[in-house]
């Protein structure tokens, strides 16, 4: 009998290896189902209203916190004026949107995690009582995080792989290598695997070159975790959107050095 602990990350991970493909039947079903598409064009109707209703929201949320300039890249790094001891400062904050995803998670996780006391609340708040968070306030969160065991970070060791063969292109010869799925990656990473499916989406992850032919799921070496791992612990948390161009670039650099661009697994 399958065991259903963990099951929520199995979906995700299952969902992340067969999204493509699902949303082709979505895409194809649309094209040809009249009655689906009406109800897909009323749903995003409905929609795109509440994103209005919410963004309208939001914007008086921000004036009122008296915010100075609004950046509009997906962290939603804020220049705001903030009390400090008595005194009013300006500094850069980040809503709870790029706190959760500094730490690979949903934002109903961290208001989870703050009503049971596992992490602190922010002591900033806009007059709207949205949280704002500083880049020091994240790092101790991450810590905090980090320390009881809720995020995968280096220390962490890797799960049990699958031995398969492959051929790399400088070389020539059959080498067998022990490779991880793309959980073990992003628990390295401090991600989800959901998560890395949107980064490589985006364009700002590398994808790597070794799939099972059967499944479809994607695989890595040690190797690839470690460098992938090693450039995320060298940027600063919470990753500005600029960034992520310079991590696509390293992870892909040294990925390279490794020869996996031009290796190919032998199935069995």
């Amino acid at each position: 009998m399958m065991s259903v602990n963990g099951g929520g990350d199995y979906f995700k991970e299952w969902y992340s290896e067969n999204a493509d493909s699902l949303n082709e039947k979505r895409r194809q079903r649309y094209a040809e189902d009249p009655e689906y598409r009406k109800k897909i064009q009323e749903s995003n109707a409905r929609n795109r209203k509440v994103r209005r209703k919410i963004s309208r929201a939001e914007r008086r949320a921000e004036e009122k916190a008296k915010l100075v300039n609004v950046d509009k890249r997906p962290w939603r790094a804020v220049t705001a004026i903030v009390e400090v001891d008595g005194e009013r400062v300006e500094a850069q904050v980040f809503t709870i949107g790029a706190l959760a995803k500094a730490l690979g998670c949903s934002v109903q996780v961290i208001r989870l995690w703050e009503s049971k006391g596992v992490i602190p609340e922010t002591p900033l708040r806009g007059s709207g009582g949205d949280r704002l968070y500083t880049p020091e306030f994240i790092n101790m969160v991450r810590e905090v995080l980090t320390s009881k065991g809720r995020l995968g970070r280096v220390s962490r060791t890797l799960p049990k792989g699958s031995k398969r063969k492959v051929v790399y292109a400088h070389n020539g010869g059959v080498v067998e290598v022990v490779m991880f799925r793309v959980g073990a990656l992003a628990d390295a990473i401090g991600r989800t695997a959901a998560t890395i499916d949107q980064l490589e989406q985006r364009g700002v992850f590398p994808k790597t070159p070794f799939r099972a032919s059967s499944t479809r799921y994607r695989l890595y070496t040690a190797e690839m975790i470690k460098v992938a791992n090693k450039v995320f612990d060298s940027k600063r948390d919470p990753i500005r959107g600029d960034v992520w161009m310079e991590i696509r670039s390293e992870v892909k650099d040294g990925w390279e050095k490794l020869g996996v661009f031009g290796a190919q697994l032998v199935e069995k």
